[in-house]
């Protein structure tokens, strides 16, 4: 959870969360089994692991499994631009492989990057036939 608090407060946003809304985040998307409590390990270099490995330090990991969304029905949704429709788009995922391509070695990159210092286990590659966006702004007037 310190974790997972210190990282929305790198990514600059401490101005906008407290940490207790953040605990309360984390609790309400648990209770709707979102997230799960896991138990992973932590490495002598604090690198961390799930599932745990034998020999490190246990530790309780916050875990999210993508999960589908039913499709929406067909909406045509006109949306014009204003000063105020401009937001931050997180980094994600991105499905390629079904468009016959791969991520640039930019794209793994970055995912690495951003993976490692958000703080999550595991791999630190993209999984086979995903790039990674960036984190950008989009909307709004220019």
């Amino acid at each position: 959870m310190e974790n997972l608090i210190r990282g929305v407060r790198s990514r600059g946003m401490s101005h906008q969360y407290s940490s207790d809304a953040i605990r309360a985040s984390v609790n309400g998307l648990i209770a709707r089994k979102r997230l799960t409590w896991e138990t992973g390990s932590c490495a002598a270099d604090g690198v961390l692991h799930f599932p745990a490995r034998p020999g490190e330090r246990t530790v309780r990991l916050v875990c999210y499994t993508p999960f589908v969304l039913p499709k929406p029905k067909k909406q045509r949704v006109v949306h014009l631009p204003s000063a105020s429709s401009r937001h931050s788009v997180a980094g994600h995922l991105m499905k390629i492989g079904h468009l016959g391509k791969q991520a640039s070695d930019t794209a793994q990159a970055a995912y690495a990057d951003a993976h490692r210092s958000a703080g999550l286990t595991g791999t630190h590659q993209l999984p086979k036939g995903h790039t990674y966006v960036k984190p950008h702004k989009r909307g709004g007037l220019t």
